[in-house]
């Protein structure tokens, strides 16, 4: 398994995880004025996104230019979320060399998309190999995922695996997650064995105030 970052590594934004140059995982954008995508624009034939901050899906339209039409894997909330993100992105940078895509792009997500829920594992079809992808919730915004992806598929168990077995490696994309409670969403509590670990790590270094506490401070101010 080869995997290429087109954006989001040592950087918050664009994130965009590119499998076996075939297997894309999310396509988001960096804002800002201008606004940045991924560093190059890769024809995969599908996408899993993890979830629907436009940092992860932002640029997902852009994949359905002229004849692309890779599936996109993804939850439900997930779906409606990007719909909405890009929309707006239109509104902002539509009609300009700002934004990637049009709103006949968006359009084209009802015909390619494909929703799962959490730990029901599916099988995508990608430059000519399949993949076992499994979503668990990442407890992050409701629909947030980990994405895990087994090349496995068609060699047996994954406890039947040798060394000599190449190929067959279980990657997991963290995505954003929570391990603490949210509002919204619980924490996630998933963790699915893997050989490679994507990590986000945009908080990694930063220790946060106590929850209870901000959210006490922050109602006796309003």
């Amino acid at each position: 398994m080869e995997v290429e970052f087109l954006g989001g590594a040592r950087e918050v934004g664009r994130s965009a995880v590119l499998v076996d140059d075939a297997l894309l995982l999310d396509y988001g954008l960096m804002t800002g004025d201008p606004p940045q995508y991924p560093t190059r624009d890769p024809e995969p034939d599908a996408v899993v996104v993890s979830h629907g901050h436009l940092d992860h899906v932002g640029a997902v339209p852009a994949l359905l230019k002229g004849s692309r039409r890779p599936t996109i894997h993804w939850t439900p909330p997930t779906a409606e979320l990007a719909r909405t993100l890009a929309r707006d992105t239109l509104k902002l940078h539509g009609n300009s060399p700002l934004c990637p895509f049009s709103a006949e792009h968006v359009a084209r997500l009802g015909e390619v998309e494909a929703r799962h829920g959490y730990a029901e594992p599916f099988v995508v079809s990608a430059g000519g190999r399949e993949y076992e992808v499994t979503l668990f919730d990442a407890g992050h915004i409701p629909g947030s995922a980990h994405v895990l992806v087994d090349d496995s598929v068609g060699r047996g168990p994954a406890g039947d695996r040798t060394e000599s077995d190449s190929g067959a490696t279980r990657l997991l994309y963290t995505g954003d997650f929570h391990t603490d409670d949210q509002r919204l969403v619980s924490r996630t509590t998933a963790r699915p064995d893997a050989d490679i670990v994507v990590c986000e790590s945009t908080y990694a270094d930063v220790r946060h105030e106590d929850r209870e506490a901000v959210e006490t401070r922050w109602t006796e101010r309003v």
